[in-house]
């Protein structure tokens, strides 16, 4: 289940990152549609930002885990 979080969360963050970017660029150049205003994209904002802090905590476990794993390899060649 885990794995499938690792995988599947980097790339929600990054689709999410380019649809918020896609509408920056037309809120932009045609501000009567007001698409930063909307509730989608405020919705989308908060997904991102609650996905991006879980992508970063699984993130920070795996690279625990694996330098836990490390310390134990080093402390075995050394008895």
């Amino acid at each position: 289940m885990i794995a499938l979080f690792k995988k599947l969360f980097p790339h929600i963050t990054f689709i999410l990152s380019v649809c918020l970017i896609v509408f920056t660029i037309l809120d932009i150049y045609n501000p009567v549609l007001s698409l930063l205003r909307s509730d989608f994209v405020r919705i989308s904002t908060y997904v991102l930002g609650g996905v991006c802090m879980v992508n970063a905590v699984l993130l920070y476990v795996e690279r625990y885990l694996r330098s836990k794993q490390r310390s134990k390899r080093k402390e075995r060649g050394n008895e």
